[in-house]
């Protein structure tokens, strides 16, 4: 199936939003285990000297990880390389179809195209510095000129196959993904606390004992939560099902035999619901 290759600053800051996220989740990962091995090194409480080096040094990855994190601000970079890669694919999108605003001659409306890309380079030069360009890729490439010379019904099919259907996929897909891992990771911490409890009740009748493992559970089950509240599995399931059932009534109401007017309304309305999703998806991460 053809696809379609956009701008160079798409695949740059595409690329640096998943290094970032990446690099923030791998960081997360390694701070809570630090805190549950050393946690587990702590209710062994053996005595030597090796226990006590072992301890301190996933504690000092765990701080190693703490202050990558609020230096580099990973997150930040993450969140801001996304925004601006889906801004380049919306403009993208509506120069391809040859929509509003650009839907004027191919000189004046590639011109046009041009400066939005300079001006979102301008306005975003904090990630824009971060991720070096392809020289191989340009930011108009054939593939969006050519689209542009095809008749409104053709450029509708192609925009619904590559676009339309490309985010549906994203979002039923993420849906059920994310509505597993909430279900996994609920079920972990349950498990956790139950087992907490359980060996928090036996050790009254057997108090004398060293060793329990009430500490190590408590900790396992607070990075677990923490976890879960760091990807937000539950609220993304919930909100990525119903932009999925909005994206399916977008497909359905795609007109049969656009003139050039209707597929303008018609992505325009589409550009608009995925640039609200993913505002709304911003906002939900940034909280």
């Amino acid at each position: 199936m053809e696809k379609l290759t956009l701008p160079a600053l798409f695949y740059a800051s595409d690329t640096l939003s998943r290094r970032q996220q990446r690099g923030y989740y791998i960081a997360l990962a390694t701070n809570l285990s630090g805190l549950i091995i050393a946690s587990i090194i702590s209710c062994v409480n053996y005595a030597s000297w090796i226990s006590a080096t072992l301890q301190a040094t996933f504690l000092l990855l765990t701080l190693a990880s703490s202050v990558y994190i609020a230096v580099n601000r990973p997150v930040r970079h993450w969140y801001a390389a996304r925004a601006l890669a889906e801004s380049v694919k919306t403009i993208a999108w509506r120069y391809a179809c040859k929509v509003d605003p650009f839907g004027a001659t191919e000189a004046s409306a590639r011109s046009l195209f041009i400066e939005r890309i300079c001006s979102l380079i301008a306005q975003n030069a904090s990630v824009s510095g971060r991720s070096p360009a392809d020289a191989t890729l340009s930011q108009v490439s054939a593939e969006m000129t050519a689209l542009r010379t095809r008749s409104a019904p053709e450029r509708l099919e192609f925009y619904i196959s590559n676009r339309v259907s490309e985010q549906l996929h994203w979002y039923t897909t993420k849906a059920q993904a994310n509505e597993r891992m909430a279900k996994i990771l609920f079920t972990l911490i349950l498990f956790a606390n139950t087992t907490a409890v359980v060996f928090a009740v036996v050790r009254v009748h057997y108090f004398s004992t060293q060793i329990w493992p009430t500490d190590v559970l408590v900790t396992i089950s607070a990075c677990i939560l923490t976890w879960y509240q760091a990807k937000k599995s539950g609220e993304l399931s919930a909100s990525y099902g119903l932009a999925a059932h909005e994206i399916t009534a977008l497909r359905d109401a795609a007109p049969a035999h656009p003139t050039d007017e209707e597929l303008s309304q018609y992505i325009e309305g589409a550009e608009s619901a995925f640039s609200r999703e993913h505002t709304q998806w911003i906002a939900r991460q940034d909280h």
